[in-house]
């Protein structure tokens, strides 16, 4: 599957509902075979770069946050560090309420 497909797909969710980063993590792989030696959560990160490219908006997961409100991490440098210092503290695969959801870009809403 190409990206752009896939990133229509995550869009077309994200108009029902708040999409996971879980649901990102899981659905990464279906875009192209990840080269070897690459760990998993890098490819991840690829498709994040293109959602927060396409305008889609980190919010808190509800675990010590207030659930849906923005991250303060505005750049996407920020956002990325965040993920993976989140996800390095995670000890199996990230689960629906693990790390972030994703807003959907305001003209896709």
């Amino acid at each position: 599957m190409e990206i752009e497909q896939f990133l229509a797909e995550i869009e077309d969710e994200a108009r029902v509902d708040d999409v996971s980063f879980a649901s990102i993590h899981q659905s990464a792989q279906r875009i192209a075979p990840r080269p070897f030696g690459l760990p998993r959560i890098e490819q991840t990160i690829m498709v994040v770069r293109k959602m927060l490219e396409r305008g889609f908006t980190p919010v808190n997961n509800g675990l010590d946050q207030v659930w849906g409100a923005p991250w303060e991490e505005t750049t996407e440098t920020e956002i990325i560090a965040r993920i993976r210092r989140e996800f390095s503290q995670l000890t199996e695969e990230p689960s629906f309420i693990d790390i972030c959801w994703f807003k959907a870009p305001p003209d896709v809403e």
